[in-house]
């Protein structure tokens, strides 16, 4: 079926009528009018094996003057081919569509020097730009270029021409040298990884183990609610700079309030291990990369584990109960800064009192329950997770660490307080950077941080890159760090 349908789309002039058709409906005489070089009855044939491909269809027939008069649509979302219907084509198909699309383009080329061309004016040129981009770089720009085109398919009108824009095309260039990566599947006693490995065949590597935040997050970040996919465009980062990644599930995804603190100390040393046991690891240069929570069971496991190093992400200088507060409070100054009805509506029912001493209460009834588990207003909550989490003194461990430790929070974190990084300054193995506009799903954002508008900031900024300068950031203190050690060797 995608063979047939793209052998209906793309050829010549089946892909001048879509173009029409995507326009406006029209009735055949509209489409000769349009088609002058096209034979009525040629049009005809084309019209009917798009029809029968079910790529155009009949939205409206008349009669008149004894015959039937057809208005032709496009069906919707029909005269696109799906990345799987492609997936499907041969070499030798792909090679023949797109000679075919680009004798149509030869064709409307020929039409335009026909007619009052102004090259300066109508913006026409020959460009050829090369990109050099990351994949998660390239699907940001896809999408930013989809919005801008999405933005101009205007409808038409008397001061509008039709603007044939030929469209680019991303190739990636077979010639270049730049860093491929193959990835596998492990499974660890309780969760699924996935090692992403440098395609390079020269010895072993460095490595990175990514730890995720809290939450019932997979191994590329996202939840059943949403997909940031940070993790996975987190790997790709690391790999492109040619380290050997892990990253793993959480246990319990679909029960995640049965997970202990201890749990996923336990996965991440286990993760790390698996990692260190790959053939294509240097495990003397084994670093751990860990976002929010994850920041701070990297700390938690770095000495027993021997870790080469540390990269602490949007969780270093506070463990996770000051964060919760810094939240909160962050929460509290909005609230208070509401004008209008609005603000006078939670002033007078004491929002935030009431919110803080809920939050007392919650906090006490998780330090004093004996169950790992308790219900709140029907909703079971992980009171074992939060206890474990109460008991933790971070500068116990950062003490302890001589290891050499890069902690970077974004200026727009809400959930991780950027100021916390201060207090980490009296150690002298601790290198600390705060990266401007940079939120805590690592990623820059141009708007002011909300609490009360988080997750729909995060969701307008999921598509973006890791933002560039957490990249370089890192890339030069893990260099600093490969080349320290070598010179020490």
């Amino acid at each position: 079926m995608s063979s047939s349908k793209a052998d209906a789309i793309l050829h010549p002039i089946r892909m001048r009528i879509i173009q029409e058709l995507a326009s406006k409906p029209c009735t055949v005489q509209e489409l000769l009018q349009c088609l002058q070089d096209v034979p009525q009855a040629t049009l005809y044939r084309h019209l009917n094996t798009l029809k029968k491909a079910e790529v155009i269809e009949v939205i409206k027939a008349q009669k008149i003057r004894g015959t039937v008069e057809k208005t032709y649509a496009l069906a919707q979302a029909s005269a696109i081919l799906s990345g799987e219907e492609v997936q499907h084509l041969s070499k030798a198909e792909h090679l023949q569509h797109f000679m075919n699309f680009y004798t149509m383009l030869a064709k409307e080329f020929e039409a335009y020097l026909e007619g009052d061309v102004n090259f300066e004016k109508d913006g026409f040129g020959y460009h050829q730009l090369p990109l050099h981009l990351s994949e998660s770089e390239q699907q940001a720009f896809l999408e930013d270029y989809k919005k801008l085109i999405d933005k101009y398919q205007l409808k038409p009108r008397e001061d509008r021409r039709m603007r044939t824009m030929v469209p680019s095309h991303l190739f990636q260039n077979v010639k270049e040298e730049r860093t491929k990566m193959r990835e596998k599947e492990l499974q660890l006693t309780a969760v699924k990884a996935m090692l992403t490995i440098p395609d390079e065949k020269s010895g072993k590597k460095p490595a990175v183990l990514i730890i995720s935040g809290s939450g019932p997050v997979d191994y590329n970040g996202n939840t059943k609610k949403f997909a940031s996919n940070v993790y996975r465009d987190l790997a790709a980062v690391f790999t492109e700079m040619g380290y050997v990644t892990l990253r793993y599930d959480k246990r319990n995804l679909d029960a995640f309030y049965k997970t202990t603190l201890t749990d996923l100390i336990q996965d991440a040393k286990e993760a790390f291990h698996a990692l260190q046991n790959q053939p294509e690891v240097d495990d003397k240069q084994l670093f751990i990369a860990g976002h929010s929570e994850g920041a701070m069971i990297a700390t938690i496991i770095a000495e027993e584990l021997h870790a080469t190093g540390l990269i602490l992400l949007a969780g270093a200088g506070q463990n996770l109960i000051e964060a919760t507060e810094y939240q909160r409070e962050r929460a509290y100054k909005e609230i208070s800064a509401q004008g209008g009805f609005k603000g006078w509506l939670f002033q007078k029912l004491k929002v935030i009192e009431k919110d803080r001493q809920k939050a007392d209460n919650l906090f006490k009834r998780f330090k004093e329950a004996k169950e790992d588990v308790v219900r709140v207003q029907l909703v079971r909550m992980n009171a074992a997770w939060w206890r474990e989490h109460m008991m933790v003194n971070m500068h116990h461990y950062y003490e302890k660490l001589s290891i050499p430790i890069l902690a970077i929070t974004g200026s727009k974190d809400v959930q991780a307080d950027p100021n916390a990084l201060q207090v980490l300054k009296p150690y002298p193995t601790i290198e600390t950077v705060i990266i401007k506009d940079m939120n805590h799903v690592l990623k820059i954002q141009t708007e002011e941080p909300s609490m009360m508008k988080l997750m729909k900031q995060y969701k307008q900024t999921f598509s973006q890159p890791i933002a560039p300068e957490l990249c370089d950031v890192m890339g030069s203190w893990l260099t600093k760090q490969i080349q320290g050690r070598k010179s020490h060797e």
